[in-house]
C-alpha cells in the first residue's frame, strides 16, 4: 500500500513538473492536460489547491480571465481553510491580475493589498516588493499618479535593500514613466540614469533599448534633440540586436517628430512613412494612426489638403475599431482645418460639431472617474464617522457605569470633578467653533477669489463665440475645464504640494494669454532648491496677484510687449514666491481704471493671509513694490511648519 501511495505521489510530481515545461514553452493545451491529470489524481486539500493555482496562472497567460479566476478562488479558498500562507500571495496576485487586465482596478488593487499584507506575515522581502509594485500599476492605469509614484518608490527601496537587481530597475523606469506623462521631465531623467547606473546587472536588452528609448523621449519633449537622438541611436542599435520590430517603429516616429520640430518636414515626412510600413508589418493598428495624423499635419502645413484629407480618412475607421477617442478628436479637428481651407463651410461646421462631442466624451470620461473617486472617498468617511459614533457611545456607557460608582462612594469629588469637566468642556467647544468659523471664513474668501477670475474667462469664451470663431471657443472652453477641475481639487484643502498650485497658474495663465492673443509673455521659474513636491502652500494664494498683473498691468501696454515672471526660491525655511510684470506702477493703474474698477484681490488676499496666521499659525510675509516700470508682489511662507 505504501508502494502504490508513493507511485500516486511520484505521477503527481511529475504531471506537476511536466505541465510547467509545456506551460513555458507556451504549449497551453498540453500543460492544462497535465495539470488536470494531476488535479485528478491528487486527494490531499494541498495539492488541490496547488493544481488549480497552476491552472489559473495559465488561464490568466492564455487570457482566459473567466476561467482563471473560477480556479484561482477554489485554490484560495482551500489555503485560506488550511492556513497555507506560502501560496496565499501569489493566488492573490494572480487574482489582481484578472481584475486588472479586465478593467477592475479597485478589486485588483484590494487583492493586490492582500498579497502584501500576507508578505509581511511570512515575511517575504521579494514579494513584499512585488505586490507593492502591482499596487502602483493598478494605481497608474487609474491615472492616480501621485500615488502609483508612492508605491512604485515603497517597490524600488524594498528592492534594492535585497539587491533584487532587475526587479529594482523596472521600479524605477516605472517612476521615470509616471513623471515623464505629467511632463516633470527632470525628475523622469534623474530616475532613468539612475536605472543605467545599474547597466551591467540588466541583462534583459529590450530593457536596455527601453531605458534608453525613454531618455530619448524625454530630450525630445525638453528640445535638447542632440541629445535624443543620441539616445534613439543607441535604443536602435540594441531593438536591431534582439530584432524588437515594434521597438524600432516607435524610435522611428521619435526621429520624426525631431525633425518636424526642428523644421525639417520633408525627412519628417519620409521617416513617418517608414514608420507607418514597419507598423504595418506587425499589425500595429495604433501606430499606424498615430503616424497618418502626424503626416496629415505636415501636409495641412504644406497646403496639401487633399492627400491630408485622404490619410486622415483612411485611418478614421481603424481609430474607431480601436477605441483612440483622443486621436478621433484629433482627426475631426484636422478635417475642421481642412474644410475650412479650402472653403467647404458644411463640412467644416460637420467636423468641428464632431469635434465639440468627442472632445466633451473625453471630459466625461474623466469627469466620471472624478466622481467615483469622490464617491469612495464619501462612504470611506462615511464609514469612518459611523465607526467614531459607536466608539464615542460605547464610550460615553463606560463613563456613565464609573460616573455611578464614583457617586455611590465620594458624591462630593465627583461634584467637583464634572464642575472641572463642564468648564474644560465649554473652553474646548468655544475652541473648536473659533477654529470652524475661521476654517468657514477661509472657505469664503476662497470662493470670493474664484467668481473673480470665473467672471474673465466666461467673458472670454462670450467674446470668441460672438467672433464666430468656433476653434478658438472650443480650445479655451477645453482649458477652462481644466482650470475649473484643479480649482475644484484645490479648494478642497488648506494646504496642497506647490507642483498643483503651479499647474493652477500654468492654466491660468495659458487661458490669459489665448483671451488676450498672446499679446503677453509668462514665465515661471522654479530654483533648483525647491522640490514642488514636498513644499506645500495654501492653494491659489499667488492667483488674485496674477490676475492683477494680466487685467491692469498688461491691458494698456503694446501687443508683444508684456511680461509676467513668477518664481519660486527656497531661502533657509522661507519659500518665497515673486510676481512681478513690467506694465505702469500701482499708483498709475488706479488712476487710469478709476471709477469702473473696484478690485477686490489685495483686500480678500490681506484677509486670507490674516486668517491663515490664526488657524495654521504661518506668519506669511507679503511685499509690494512699485514704480513706472512694473509691479513686483513679493509673499514670503515658512515651510517648517507646514504639513498637509
Amino acid at each position: 500500500m505504501a508502494e502504490k501511495a508513493d507511485d500516486k505521489k511520484e505521477q503527481i510530481e511529475l504531471c506537476k513538473k511536466i505541465g510547467k515545461a509545456y506551460h513555458d514553452s507556451l504549449s497551453y493545451s498540453f500543460a492544462l492536460e497535465y495539470f488536470t491529470k494531476g488535479l485528478n489524481l491528487s486527494r490531499e486539500n494541498q495539492q488541490i489547491a496547488i493544481f488549480h493555482k497552476l491552472i489559473g496562472k495559465l488561464y490568466v497567460d492564455s487570457t482566459n480571465y473567466k476561467l482563471a479566476l473560477e480556479n484561482l478562488r477554489v485554490a484560495q479558498e482551500i489555503c485560506e481553510e488550511e492556513h497555507v500562507v506560502n501560496e496565499l500571495s501569489t493566488i492573490y496576485n494572480l487574482i489582481g491580475m484578472c481584475y486588472g487586465l479586465t478593467n477592475n482596478l479597485d478589486a485588483a488593487i484590494e487583492s493586490f493589498e492582500k498579497s502584501l499584507e500576507n508578505d509581511k506575515l511570512i515575511p517575504d522581502s521579494v514579494g513584499i516588493g512585488t505586490s507593492l509594485y502591482n499596487i502602483g500599476l493598478a494605481y497608474y492605469f487609474q491615472g492616480k499618479y501621485d500615488k502609483a509614484i508612492d508605491y512604485y518608490v515603497k517597490s524600488a527601496n524594498v528592492r534594492q535593500q535585497i539587491s533584487d537587481i532587475n526587479d529594482y530597475v523596472t521600479s524605477l523606469t516605472s517612476i521615470g514613466e509616471v513623471f515623464r506623462i505629467k511632463k516633470e521631465y527632470a525628475n523622469a531623467q534623474i530616475y532613468y540614469n539612475e536605472a543605467l547606473k545599474n547597466k551591467e546587472h540588466i541583462k534583459s536588452k529590450g530593457t536596455l533599448a527601453y531605458i534608453y528609448s525613454e531618455l530619448a523621449l524625454v530630450n525630445k519633449n525638453r528640445e535638447k534633440y542632440q541629445v535624443a537622438k543620441a539616445y534613439i541611436d543607441t535604443a536602435m542599435s540594441y531593438c536591431n540586436e534582439i530584432g524588437y520590430k515594434r521597438g524600432i517603429a516607435t524610435l522611428q516616429s521619435y526621429s520624426a517628430g525631431i525633425e518636424k520640430n526642428l523644421g525639417n518636414r520633408k525627412k519628417a515626412v519620409e521617416i513617418y512613412f517608414e514608420t507607418v510600413e514597419r507598423y504595418k508589418e506587425i499589425g500595429f493598428e495604433i501606430g499606424i494612426v498615430q503616424s497618418n495624423i502626424a503626416i496629415a499635419e505636415l501636409y495641412i502645413d504644406s497646403q496639401r489638403f487633399s492627400e491630408s484629407l485622404s490619410l486622415i480618412t483612411d485611418v478614421e475607421e481603424m481609430a474607431e475599431n480601436n477605441n483612440l477617442l483622443d486621436e478621433q478628436a484629433q482627426i475631426s479637428l484636422l478635417k475642421y482645418k481642412i474644410f475650412k481651407a479650402i472653403g467647404n463651410k458644411n463640412q467644416a461646421f460637420t467636423a468641428i460639431e464632431k469635434y465639440i462631442e468627442q472632445k466633451d466624451s473625453l471630459f466625461d470620461i474623466g469627469k466620471e472617474e472624478k466622481i467615483r473617486e469622490v464617491e469612495t472617498k464619501y462612504q470611506t468617511e462615511q464609514k469612518e464617522q459611523q465607526i467614531e459614533l459607536l466608539n464615542r457611545e460605547n464610550s460615553l456607557k463606560e463613563t456613565k457605569l464609573k460616573s455611578q460608582k464614583i457617586l455611590l462612594g465620594a458624591s462630593v469629588v465627583l461634584i467637583l470633578l464634572t464642575l472641572s469637566l463642564s468648564l474644560l468642556i465649554y473652553r474646548q467647544k468655544r475652541l473648536k467653533l473659533q477654529l470652524a468659523a475661521e476654517q468657514n471664513r477661509q472657505r469664503l474668501l476662497r470662493s470670493q477669489m474664484n467668481p473673480h477670475f470665473i467672471y474673465n474667462a466666461l467673458a472670454a469664451i462670450q467674446n470668441f463665440i460672438l467672433q464666430n470663431n468656433p476653434l478658438d471657443s472650443v480650445s479655451y472652453i477645453s482649458e477652462f475645464s481644466a482650470l475649473m477641475r484643479l480649482v475644484l481639487e484645490g479648494s478642497r484643502s488648506s494646504l496642497i504640494p506647490l507642483s498643483d498650485e503651479i499647474k493652477l497658474i500654468e492654466s491660468y495663465i495659458k487661458l490669459q494669454q489665448l483671451r488676450f492673443d498672446n499679446s503677453f509673455e509668462a514665465k515661471i521659474n522654479v530654483g533648483q532648491n525647491v522640490n514642488p513636491d514636498i513644499t506645500k502652500v495654501p492653494p491659489m494664494l499667488s492667483q488674485p496677484f496674477i490676475e492683477n498683473a494680466v487685467e491692469h498691468g498688461m491691458r494698456n501696454l503694446p501687443a508683444g510687449e508684456g511680461k509676467i515672471e513668477v518664481s519660486f526660491e527656497q531661502s533657509d525655511s522661507l519659500l518665497n514666491i515673486t510676481v512681478s510684470d513690467n506694465g505702469p506702477g500701482i499708483e498709475q493703474k488706479i488712476e487710469s481704471e478709476k471709477p469702473k474698477h473696484k478690485s477686490l484681490a489685495m483686500k480678500i488676499t490681506n484677509e486670507r493671509i490674516e486668517n491663515i496666521r490664526r488657524t495654521l499659525r504661518i506668519d506669511i510675509k507679503m511685499e509690494i513694490s512699485s514704480s513706472s516700470n512694473g509691479t513686483s508682489v513679493r509673499l514670503s511662507i515658512p515651510q517648517k511648519r507646514l504639513k498637509l
